[in-house]
């Protein structure tokens, strides 16, 4: 729902909202690789898809480069390379050059929501706690997809259901969390993050789910974009490339939100009594 049609939202929820926008219009996340996304204007110029490969792969990093430079250029190859010769899923790729993310397939189990979903009667798991993909960090679930639709048309009521039950199930994640560091700091567990994907004909939209100290869930949508399917649509590279760059930096963060989370709840680093996570219980969804 757009931010100026909905009343319950707070100044700073919109503001956020706003500044989420802002920064996929300006293409922030992308422009912080700058030899990145010169090579990806490079390639928008040329006007025949056959030359992108040897242009891609001629064009090699110089000089002391970070390792998320180093692992988001090998994704711009590859992901350029594949647009200019087939179609497939851009996900794989993001798994095997960035190494934040190991992903399963086709109708996975969502652990988190093992207990919850189980009918005692019949003791069959509940499809609503099935994802069409799910992301993980070693054993944890961090990031679910969800196809809502084929690439012409769009089912409404599926989509409005996808969202609710990505929505649903990104909760019961941070549930899990929660129940896994209850002795770390509630301010340290406020940064963090989980992470759903929704398809809806060509386009994808990256949702976040962090809960407030207080316990309220915070719902944005960071980035969006247009998957190209053609060699005219691909100018859409661009916010793809932005919605990927940003992913990229928010699995680093996330990763480093957690290692604090674990040194927390371990003793290592002390946390006042009233400061603790266990005082904070998340909201129930209606």
């Amino acid at each position: 729902m757009a931010t100026e049609c909905n009343p319950d939202i707070c100044e700073q929820d919109a503001a956020l909202s706003q500044a989420n926008q802002d920064d996929q219009r300006t293409l922030q996340s992308l422009s912080q690789y700058s030899f990145q996304y010169s090579l990806i204007r490079e390639c928008l110029k040329l006007n025949n898809a056959n030359d992108i490969p040897l242009h891609v792969w001629t064009r090699t990093l110089d000089g002391d480069n970070t390792i998320n430079q180093q692992r988001f250029h090998r994704l711009v190859q590859h992901i350029i390379t594949w647009f200019s010769s087939r179609c497939e899923r851009v996900t794989p790729y993001f798994h095997d050059q960035i190494q934040y993310l190991q992903f399963q397939w086709c109708e996975v189990y969502i652990r988190s929501r093992s207990t919850e979903l189980v009918d005692m009667e019949t003791w069959t798991k509940d499809k609503g706690g099935y994802a069409d993909g799910i992301g993980y960090t070693g054993q944890d679930e961090r990031l679910l997809m969800e196809v809502s639709s084929g690439g012409l048309e769009e089912d409404l009521d599926h989509t409005l259901n996808d969202s609710l039950k990505l929505l649903e199930n990104l909760a019961a994640i941070l549930n899990t969390y929660r129940a896994k560091y209850l002795n770390s700091n509630k301010t340290t567990f406020s940064k963090l993050k989980v992470f759903g994907i929704q398809c809806i004909k060509p386009t994808i939209t990256l949702v976040s789910v962090s809960a407030s100290g207080d316990g309220k869930y915070l719902y944005q949508t960071p980035r969006t974009s247009q998957i190209p399917i053609t060699f005219d649509e691909r100018h859409h590279l661009l916010s793809l490339f932005e919605l990927l760059a940003y992913l990229l930096d928010v699995c680093q963060e996330q990763s480093e939100v957690v290692a604090q989370l674990q040194k927390e709840h371990t003793g290592y680093v002390e946390v006042p009594r009233d400061k603790l996570l266990k005082s904070v219980t998340l909201q129930e969804l209606p």
